[in-house]
């Protein structure tokens, strides 16, 4: 196997040996508790939008692994003043930081280091670009909960023509022999799905196609002029008939489906309540395997075996 890339911006910089190897890795970071002594590393999170899951997960892989972890937001970076790309990255080199994970609303912000980096860089989530990591812990998930990849089917359902994850998902996938139907709202659903993909146009065809359910919330912050404000509750209540999944419809067209979502669910809208606390939930089992994915990752990326 080659070795592991300084740079992790794409699904396409891994390949199926490598996201196997960094699986095994996983499976023996399990159940392993923070690391009482500091190892010689540090992991900083550039993030200039906001989150939740992506930026604590990788703090939890650092803290595993005895990594000293900065947490720098939009708040307290010097973008505000004007700071570029290279610039933050070069300081943050300067200042002894071993890899860095950035997350932006530009896409390819990535792609200028690829061929000499100031230091390790991981895509936290870049535009609707790409988001890697996400897709990888996703791929252990589905493993875990007993989803077999090799000839399965997975519907991604909502507004995958935005979104980052579903970007990522549908490029890993095929590596493993899964096919991936899209399905949602016309417009939200790229007219020319990428390889291994295909679009369908109704709910319950993909949902009872699929061993997993993979939801996805309307990217409004991505859509031309914003899309529509926030807590309009006749539009989501719309959305949800229409489009939206909850334990009565999985359990009249497929009881036996597990059901993913990466977060944040919009309870109400793309998810009922009730399929969120049902047996064939996996958002939960989502989170940890993220942690699990991003600790075998930063280990590979930075040579660390505990």
């Amino acid at each position: 196997m080659a070795p592991f890339p300084a740079v992790l911006d794409s699904v396409g910089d891994l390949g199926r040996d490598r996201v196997e190897s960094l699986f095994l890795r996983a499976a023996a970071f399990k159940g392993l508790p923070p690391s009482p002594r500091r190892a010689r590393g540090t992991v900083c999170a550039l993030f200039l939008e906001p989150s939740t899951r992506t930026r604590l997960s990788f703090a939890v892989a650092a803290g595993r692994l005895g990594l000293g972890f900065l947490d720098v937001g939009p708040e307290s970076s010097s973008f505000r003043k004007g700071e570029g790309m290279e610039g933050a990255l070069r300081a943050l080199a300067g200042l002894g930081v071993d890899l860095c994970v950035v997350r932006s609303p530009e896409a390819g912000v990535l792609a200028p280091f690829r061929e000499d980096p100031p230091l390790a860089l991981v895509n936290g989530g870049d535009g609707a670009r790409e988001h890697p990591t996400q897709a990888l812990g996703d791929l252990l998930a589905m493993r875990e909960c007993g989803f077999a990849a090799e000839g399965g089917t997975v519907a991604v359902v909502g507004d995958s023509r935005h979104s980052r994850v579903a970007r990522s998902l549908c490029a890993l996938l095929p590596l493993f022999g899964a096919k991936t139907l899209l399905c949602g709202p016309p417009g939200l659903v790229d007219p020319d799905p990428p390889p291994g993909a295909e679009a369908v146009p109704d709910l319950e065809a993909a949902v009872r196609r699929a061993g997993a359910v993979y939801l996805l919330r309307v990217q409004r912050e991505r859509h031309a002029g914003g899309g529509a404000p926030p807590g309009d509750r006749g539009r989501d209540r719309a959305y949800h008939e229409e489009w939206g999944l909850d334990a009565g419809r999985l359990s009249r067209w497929n009881p036996e489906a597990h059901v993913f979502h990466p977060g944040p669910a919009n309870v109400g809208v793309e998810v009922s309540e009730d399929l969120t606390r049902s047996p064939r939930w996996r958002g939960d089992l989502q989170v940890s395997c993220g942690v699990l994915a991003r600790t075998a990752l930063l280990s590979v990326m930075l040579g660390k075996k505990a």
